[in-house]
């Protein structure tokens, strides 16, 4: 087994030969790229790795070489360079070695030291300069991070600033390392030691999310997130953690070997007591997205009475006027077939369906299942109420009473009247809620409290008068910091 002072040695070497081949993404068709690659992934020791010396490296070493990239990629070990080798050495890949344990039983396999903390920070420095935006590389990272918190005891938590033990960057080209990336459909990311925090990504691919298009970052994070929690590269073809890049897949997931070799290292995650709240501990009640930027699409309350918010493609569910744990996610990956950029949302006390409303159309949904036949007209469903409508509020006293609102008036809908919305509607906000502008969304909460948005602020309401409800400090109140918990 190789000591960390001879596993350092091989990351140099490899570093240096790395920069010495000015190696770039062209397709390996001979013996040379081919023995290039096989030098770059550590299928030699480090005396046969002065890059120039290729021509004269022993016949035998070259043959024994593709003969452990064989075994290794699970093809026939011809020891010839034949043309399923070179289609394996065009995969795109992780620029991590293959050779840091080759001598072990197990498929997966793990470097020499672990974290020795059980919370890891986080920041990505440097972001895609294409294709994906902040939020959606955010989401991206939170969730493989998540994934693999979910198996072990470590738990991860993004940090704005200050120091942290993990930094992410995207970068191409030469960027200071001694360790170039390649361009589009080569090395995909490196970590630049084992088992350590700095990873870098090839901005120079094409970072895509749910789509066969380019380079799944989720799939490839969860890779390199491994690489930092100290496994190595995995002999399991399905493993995360093989170097070989797959095609996107929804279902792409850490597998059983993955799984035993981080717990291997850090044991399994044991479940809390169900009265043990470490959302803080854990997210530190600060969402750096929604702190920023506080206004919403809409919020709304479930039938299990649960408490959720939506902004654009993601959704976060609230805890005790706060974030919880998690959060971001896609609302699509949820409630299926749903749109982004929601007007307004409720859930019905007579029936327990949630209706959710965008422009011209209303879907609906048990919990999270959409039923048959959706989406639908508003002007069908609800007769007598206009498009595209701002905010909507069930009346907490007579369960066949909603309010809709638009612009700076309202209406209201009740289900046992014919027709539904009387012909002295519409009328002023201004006359129900003392606001002379219109509004984002209303929401009856658990408090028995009723809450308009409007920006970045919240006005709070008694349930019985509409009056605005005199409270210290004095409405409006700012949503960051009572609705999010955020540290401002």
């Amino acid at each position: 087994m190789f000591t960390r002072e001879k596993l350092i040695l091989v990351c140099y070497l490899v570093v240096l030969l790395f920069s010495g081949l000015g190696y770039t993404v062209t397709e390996i068709r001979n013996a040379t790229q081919a023995i290039k690659y096989l030098i770059q992934f550590g299928y030699f020791t480090p005396t046969t790795m002065d890059p120039n010396m290729i021509h004269k490296i022993k016949r035998e070493s070259v043959k024994d070489a593709i003969i452990d990239f064989q075994t290794f990629s699970g093809l026939p070990t011809t020891g010839e360079l034949d043309s399923d080798t070179f289609k394996m050495m065009n995969i795109p890949r992780c620029g991590c070695i293959d050779r840091f344990y080759r001598t072990r039983f197990k498929r997966y396999g793990h470097f020499l030291e672990t974290w020795r903390v059980d919370n890891l920070t986080y920041r990505i420095v440097k972001y895609p300069s294409a294709n994906l935006n902040k939020l959606q590389t955010d989401l991206e990272f939170r969730r493989a991070f998540d994934d693999w918190s979910s198996i072990m005891p470590i738990d991860f938590n993004e940090r704005s600033s200050g120091p942290v033990r993990i930094e992410i960057s995207f970068i191409s080209g030469e960027h200071g390392d001694f360790m170039p990336f390649d361009g589009p459909q080569g090395v995909l990311s490196h970590n630049l030691s084992p088992g350590r925090g700095t990873v870098h990504f090839d901005d120079s691919e094409n970072w895509t999310i749910g789509t066969n298009r380019g380079i799944n970052l989720h799939q490839v994070a969860l890779h390199a997130i491994g690489h930092i929690l100290g496994l190595d590269h995995s002999l399991e073809n399905n493993a995360v953690m093989r170097p070989f890049y797959k095609p996107y897949s929804q279902g792409f997931k850490l597998q059983k070997d993955d799984i035993q070799g981080a717990q291997a290292m850090y044991g399994p995650r044991v479940p809390l007591d169900e009265d043990y709240d470490n959302t803080e501990e854990k997210f530190g009640n600060n969402d750096i997205y929604l702190c920023s930027n506080p206004k919403i699409d809409t919020i709304f309350n479930s039938n299990a009475g649960e408490t959720f918010l939506f902004k654009g493609n993601y959704y976060w569910k609230l805890k005790k006027n706060e974030l919880s744990f998690g959060y971001p996610k896609y609302i699509n990956q949820t409630w299926k077939g749903l749109p982004a950029q929601i007007d307004s949302a409720f859930t019905h006390k007579n029936n327990g369906y949630t209706y959710f409303f965008q422009n011209t159309k209303y879907w609906k949904y048990f919990d999270t299942k959409m039923l048959d036949g959706y989406p639908k007209d508003i002007s069908k469903g609800f007769t007598g109420i206009p498009n595209k409508i701002d905010a909507v509020l069930p009346f907490n006293e007579d369960k066949n009473v909603i309010y809709f609102f638009k612009g700076t008036h309202y209406w209201v809908y009740n289900d046992a009247e014919t027709p539904p919305v009387a012909n002295t509607y519409p009328k002023r906000i201004y006359d129900l809620l003392g606001l002379t502008d219109s509004i984002d969304d209303i929401l009856y909460y658990s408090d028995g409290y009723v809450y308009v948005f409007k920006d970045n602020d919240f006005y709070k309401y008694s349930d019985f008068s509409f009056g605005v409800y005199n409270s210290i400090p004095p409405v409006p109140q700012k949503i960051a910091k009572n609705w999010y918990g955020c540290n401002l």
